[in-house]
C-alpha cells in the first residue's frame, strides 16, 4: 500500500545559508543553528507524526544531517537517493548570491520572467523536475502506507509540491521557498489524487510594516 500523506522537509540553516552563498551541490555543512533546527523538527515529528512508515533524503550533508537527527527521533532508517539533491547550478556553486546577481543580472532576469534557462550552466528546472520527480514517485508507491518524510532542499520541495499536484509545467517560482527545517504537507485526495494541506510550516515571519 503506498504512502497515504507526504511531508516535505527542507534542511536546517547550513553555513552557506547563514553567509548567504548559493550552495547547489557542493556539500556546507548545517551551522549551529541548523543543527538545532534539525533536533526541533524531529522532536516535532516525533510527537506530532506517529504513522510515520519511511524516510528518504538527499545524499547532501546538510539534508543528511537533518534526516538522521529525525530517524533517531522516530526510529527509522532513512534511505539515501542522489536524486533529491538540489538543482546542480554550475559556476553559480559557492558565490555569494550579490556576486551572482551582479555578474549575470541579464540571465537572471530571463529566468525570473518564465525562461527555463540553465542555472550556472549546468540544470534547469525542467532537469530537476524529471529526476526529482522519478525519485518521488518511486518512494511513495515503495512506502508501505502511512506518511513518507522526505528530507531535500529549497528547489527539490517546489518542484515535488508541483509533481504531486499534477502541474509539471508550474514554473517553481511560483511556489513560496521554503524556509529552512520547515515542512509541507500533502496528503491523498479522492481518485488518487493529492491534496496540500500546508507548505512552509512553521511559516516565516510577518515582514516588518
Amino acid at each position: 500500500m503506498p504512502a497515504e500523506r507526504v511531508i516535505l522537509l527542507r534542511h536546517g540553516e547550513s553555513t552557506w545559508n547563514a553567509d548567504g552563498r548559493r550552495q547547489g551541490q557542493l556539500d556546507p555543512p548545517l551551522s549551529a543553528v541548523g543543527r538545532a533546527q534539525a533536533s526541533a523538527v524531529a522532536g516535532a515529528l516525533a510527537e506530532e507524526e506517529e504513522a510515520i512508515a519511511g524516510i528518504v533524503t538527499s545524499d547532501l550533508a546538510r539534508a543528511r544531517y537533518t534526516a538522521e537527527a529525525c530517524a533517531q527521533r522516530l526510529g527509522r532508517t532513512p534511505e539515501v537517493d542522489a536524486r533529491l539533491r538540489e538543482m546542480d547550478i554550475g559556476r553559480w556553486a559557492g558565490r555569494l548570491r550579490r556576486e551572482v546577481d551582479a555578474a549575470e543580472p541579464e540571465l537572471l532576469a530571463r529566468i525570473h520572467a518564465g525562461e527555463d534557462l540553465p542555472r550556472g550552466g549546468a540544470e534547469c528546472l525542467a532537469d530537476l523536475h524529471a529526476r526529482v520527480a522519478s525519485a518521488v514517485h518511486e518512494h511513495i508507491e515503495a512506502c508501505p502506507g502511512g506518511t513518507l518524510l522526505i528530507v531535500s532542499h529549497g528547489g527539490p520541495v517546489r518542484v515535488q509540491v508541483a509533481s504531486l499536484l499534477g502541474c509539471e509545467g508550474l514554473d517553481a517560482h511560483a511556489i513560496e521557498r521554503p524556509a529552512n527545517a520547515s515542512r509541507t504537507l500533502l496528503a491523498r485526495a479522492e481518485a488518487g489524487r493529492w491534496r496540500l494541506v500546508c507548505h512552509n510550516y512553521p511559516p516565516r515571519p510577518a515582514p516588518n510594516p
